[in-house]
């Protein structure tokens, strides 16, 4: 059975590299550009999450004279010696630790050129450990766990063009490797729902992890704060995060306003987006326009106002077919839709569209195509907390007041709604003759909500206690 290749690794022995395979965005290549450090660290951030593994900072290289950076040089965080526990006095003491470092050597240097361009001039992609991903299916399959069971499976999860795809393949995959009663698999196959990225491409999720906000935060905070620090202390800490953070948005604001990425291709394409998206959105962007060139379009059949075309990727020598899409081009409303899902699950047209809007003489995206929150002029809109109250410190307490006592009654209204379909049907056509009355007014509802720039928390007061001697 013929499986599209994956993230995964090659090798099986403790002395083997590992390499990701199949990786759709953003390799890095010797010879690219960047306007500064902070889009290289962005953009290797990037990629070590789409292929699992971590970065680190490592070593820099300034000018004796100046101190100015010329050289920077980002690592794998397994790169290193091992500890094998060396070094510890006091083992009772100590928290026991699994070893980081794994003598990895995959890393990726960049130095600044005469142009003042940041250029990637040493790119190491091997690794000398499992990616994440992967680590769990040796175990589980014990003596069987070998490296074509594990590309087969781990081909199967990530590839899959749809759910039906990946369970046809998933029965295939144990039937010929004999694993049709393994336990392990079999619950894994239960809860395929809640695990397999096909069954969620069509949520967007912004390309986050669930956990991936959480775990930026709490890198951040640990360079504030730690286990010692009282809650007074933590308080004024704070404090200085939000002002770091708002500092980090404005710098970035500011670099993003005031120069721009290096266009890759003549297409209208890019050039139109690079003034539109962030950079860091346009970055993953123009990695697709790059690639769409490696494919080729058939169109398949038409069902008005509909033509669907079969995107396939032309591999060298032999122009054999890698993993083919569908996407769907509607004539009248210049929309398109792909298999892939990409759009739906990231917000950002995948390579497969770009392609099929060339070819059907489309030479800009389509507004349809744009998603608002990845764009440089996005504006800030309200926040809200809890039951979808907004937070705007200069209303009036009494308009506060009103619009709380509004949201209760809406969620009633809902969880009564929800328990009937007669009633739900009927709550979403006075929904939409409400949302026409009030769109009239919208010009007119007042201001939008603005951060405060400043937060000002005071220590509190220190209370001088009586001591009570002895008698």
């Amino acid at each position: 059975m013929d499986l599209p290749k994956t993230p995964l690794v090659d090798g099986g022995s403790s002395t083997s590299t590992y390499v990701p395979r199949g990786v759709q965005d953003g390799v890095p290549k010797i010879g690219m550009s960047f306007e500064s450090v902070k889009d290289v660290e962005v953009f290797y951030n990037a990629y070590a999450k789409e292929v699992d593994f971590s970065v680190r900072k490592g070593s820099e290289c300034k000018k004796s004279l100046t101190k100015e950076l010329y050289s920077k040089l980002f690592v794998c965080s397994k790169e290193g010696k091992p500890n094998n526990g060396k070094g510890i006095l006091d083992p009772v003491k100590k928290r026991r630790r699994g070893v980081v470092r794994e003598n990895c050597e995959a890393a990726l240097r960049v130095s600044k050129n005469k142009d003042e361009k940041w250029v990637v001039v040493k790119f190491i992609e091997e690794h000398s450990h499992i990616l994440a991903t992967p680590r769990k299916l040796p175990e589980k399959l014990g003596a069987r766990g070998g490296r074509q069971i594990m590309d087969q499976l781990l081909n199967c999860i990530y590839n899959s063009p749809s759910p039906i795809d990946f369970e046809v393949n998933w029965k295939c995959i144990l039937s010929h490797n004999n694993l049709q009663d393994h336990e392990w698999l079999g619950d894994m196959f239960v809860i395929r729902e809640k695990l397999i990225p096909i069954y969620s491409k069509h949520i967007f999720m912004a390309n986050m992890r669930t956990t991936q906000r959480s775990e930026g935060m709490n890198s951040f905070l640990d360079k504030y704060v730690n286990r010692k620090t009282t809650f007074s202390d933590f308080v004024l800490r704070f404090e200085r995060v939000l002002k770091r953070l708002r500092q980090h948005e404005t710098e970035a604001d500011h670099e993003m306003n005031y120069s721009k990425p290096l266009l890759k291709t003549n297409f209208d394409v890019e050039k139109q987006m690079v003034d539109i998206y962030t950079k860091f959105i346009f970055y993953k962007f123009q990695a697709d326009v790059v690639e769409s060139v490696k494919y080729g379009a058939l169109p398949l059949r038409e069902e008005r106002p509909f033509r669907i075309h079969e995107v396939y990727k032309c591999v060298q020598p032999d122009s054999i077919y890698d993993v083919t899409r569908e996407v769907n081009y509607d004539f009248d409303k210049k929309m398109a839709n792909c298999t892939c899902m990409m759009f739906e699950l990231e917000g950002v047209p995948c390579r497969h569209i770009l392609l099929v809007l060339r070819n059907e003489k489309v030479c800009l995206l389509p507004e349809s195509l744009i998603l608002k929150r990845w764009t440089r002029t996005i504006t800030r809109e309200s926040v809200f907390y809890e039951n979808t109250v907004e937070l705007r410190p200069n209303l009036d307490e009494v308009v506060h007041i009103r619009r709380n006592d509004l949201a209760s009654k809406i969620h009633k209204v809902l969880d009564v709604a929800f328990k009937s379909e007669e009633a739900l049907s009927f709550l979403e056509k006075k929904i939409d003759v409400i949302c026409d009355k009030i769109g009239q007014f919208e010009p007119d509802c007042g201001t939008k909500m603005r951060m405060p720039q400043e937060i000002h928390v005071h220590p509190p007061d220190i209370v001088k206690q009586k001591v009570v001697g002895k008698d």
